[in-house]
């Protein structure tokens, strides 16, 4: 059987900080939101971009545009710089709460509504429009013209297919079931490979696998560095690569390296747990390249086929879920983790 695709993907976004709930005392973050500097290092995307050199790994960074209300153009832009530089493959994200910021009364209007920050929710010529919007950005920045797109908080739905239509991009990663449901289950319940649900555009799910609950029974997960132990990646891609369920879609984001500070304690810590993951990660699948071939989107747009209307559940062992459960309850409590 051939190696099954594996697609590395990071959302890269500015972080809000507090500004929509408390506009005076608080304003947006931006490069620290990506860099994440911590004891004297950053811990983002620097982290993630070495340890993607080191292996020759292309990942897929969704790049949010729309932050540019508030900051402009010339962070996320060099932000992009520094992904193309590296050889890594730029795609679309969009968080539509940051339109907020292009009205100048936006603290006024903080009292009387709240932003919306959903994708599905908006209608989809609304939403084509700050699609086209930020493809043009990218392209401003220096990346080609986005091939995939992103909806913000996976907020998935049939408007988001209909306006990537009327935008020209022909292939999404907005669904995880393991996160939240698509507003269109019926039609975009997925939880792994590639399908064409609705007006020619296709899905790439995050992928979502199924892990033994504390409370009994089973839940479903995303597959993400944060959320995952090394260990349940592994049975997941195992699994995967026994069955040929290509693409695996793995999720992270810069500021999942950082540990922020709670009431009372000083500055931000590295996470050294999530740290950990992504290296034993990367080197797994360098390891096997008879089972896995790291995929961008720009590559996979051109290639990957609609599958078949199977969707066999990939599932994670009980120790390996319990013991993501000890280690990630651990990491929350210690501080030096």
């Amino acid at each position: 059987m051939p190696a099954i695709d594996v697609s590395l993907t990071v959302d890269v976004e500015f972080n809000i900080g507090g500004a929509f709930a408390d506009p005076d005392a608080f304003a947006p973050v931006g490069l620290a939101h990506v860099d994440c500097p911590a004891e004297g290092e950053d811990h983002g995307l620097p982290f993630l971009l070495r340890i993607l050199g080191r292996h020759g790994f292309r990942g897929v960074f969704f790049v949010e545009t729309v932050q540019a209300a508030w900051f402009g153009e010339e962070p996320m832009k060099s932000v992009v710089a520094r992904l193309l530089e590296a050889g890594q493959d730029v795609q679309l994200h969009l968080h539509p709460c940051w339109t907020w910021f292009r009205h100048p009364d936006w603290r006024e209007r903080l009292r009387r509504a709240a932003p919306l920050d959903d994708c599905a929710a908006l209608p989809p010529a609304e939403l084509a429009e700050l699609m086209t919007e930020g493809a043009a950005a990218l392209e401003r920045w220096g990346a080609p013209r986005p091939a995939a797109f992103r909806a913000g908080g996976l907020k998935a739905g049939l408007n988001v297919h209909r306006a990537m239509k009327l935008a020209g991009i022909g292939l999404g990663s907005s669904v995880g079931l393991g996160y939240a449901p698509p507003r269109d289950p019926e039609i975009l319940s997925l939880a792994s490979g590639v399908r064409e649900p609705v007006e020619g555009v296709r899905e790439t799910p995050v992928t979502s696998y199924l892990a033994p609950s504390p409370s009994g029974g089973t839940a479903r997960r995303l597959l993400t560095v944060t959320g995952t132990s090394f260990a349940e990646m592994r049975g997941v891609l195992e699994q995967a690569a026994a069955r040929g369920i290509s693409p695996v879609t793995i999720l992270t984001h810069p500021f999942e390296f950082v540990k922020h500070a709670p009431p009372g304690f000083p500055g931000v810590r590295p996470n050294r747990l999530n740290k950990a993951r992504f290296r034993r990660l990367c080197a797994y699948l360098a390891a096997r390249p008879d089972l896995y071939r790291v995929t961008s989107f720009a590559e996979g747009a051109s290639r990957w086929r609609v599958g078949t209307g199977e969707d066999p559940p990939l599932r994670a062992s009980p120790a390996a879920a319990f013991g993501r459960l000890a280690a990630n309850a651990l990491n929350d409590r210690l501080r030096r983790l």
